[in-house]
């Protein structure tokens, strides 16, 4: 009966060790995750500045019926938006 009881009280003493080296780290994880998100709101809020400024030509363009323009402005947003997301990906690494 004691060898099946070892591994169960094992398993309890491994739990808890893990439950309170999470319990230690998660301030600085959090402090990591805020410092990320701090890093990223100035690219963020430039990109969607670039993604209003392009829809708002596009749908200037629609309205005054110029295809071509429209066209180009649908290209050059999806251009930037690609390389948004390139340059989020490299500041991540």
């Amino acid at each position: 009966m004691l060898g099946s009881w070892q591994p169960k009280r094992t398993g309890l003493m491994v739990t808890a060790a893990i439950v309170l080296v999470v319990a230690c780290l998660s301030p600085a994880l959090a402090e990591t995750l805020t410092d990320a998100a701090e890093h990223y709101r100035p690219l963020m809020a430039e990109q969607i500045d670039q993604s209003l400024a392009g829809a708002r030509l596009l749908r200037e363009r629609i309205a005054a019926g110029d295809l071509e323009g429209a066209k180009t402005a649908l290209t050059r947003q999806r251009s930037l938006d690609l390389a948004g997301i390139r340059d989020a990906d490299v500041s991540r690494s």
